[in-house]
Order: C-alpha cells, then sequence, then structure tokens
C-alpha cells in the first residue's frame, strides 16, 4: 500500500541526514505528514527513535 512508501521515504530521508539541524527539519516534516494522515502514530514513533539512534551513533562517532 501507498502508507508503507511514506514511512520508508521518511526512513531514507532520515539516513540521509548529516547534522542536527536536518533531523529536525526531517522530523518536523515528519510531525505535519503525520497530522494529515499519512503516518500512524507508530509510524511516527519508530521514526523519532530512529533519529534518536541516529544522533546516538554520531555522538559515538564524534566522541572517538
Amino acid at each position: 500500500g501507498g502508507e508503507m512508501s511514506n514511512y520508508k521515504s521518511a526512513i531514507d530521508r532520515l539516513n540521509r541526514c548529516e547534522s542536527l539541524g536536518d533531523i529536525d527539519l526531517a522530523l518536523k516534516g515528519f510531525e505535519r505528514v503525520h497530522k494529515v494522515g499519512h503516518l500512524t502514530d507508530s509510524e511516527l514513533q519508530r521514526l523519532d527513535s530512529k533519529a534518536l539512534d541516529i544522533i546516538l551513533d554520531w555522538q559515538e562517532v564524534t566522541q572517538c
């Protein structure tokens, strides 16, 4: 279905982020998409935790 592609493209977008600013913009965008009903509550939550994972990965890298 079309629903999954919204979620998948959101994940792709997160994976392309290169800064906290990028992540912030992406998450704001996801919230708008969620508001109009194109992402479910659980998808939005999964995207939030994915974003957190990415940020934590970066922090591990920069602490080396």
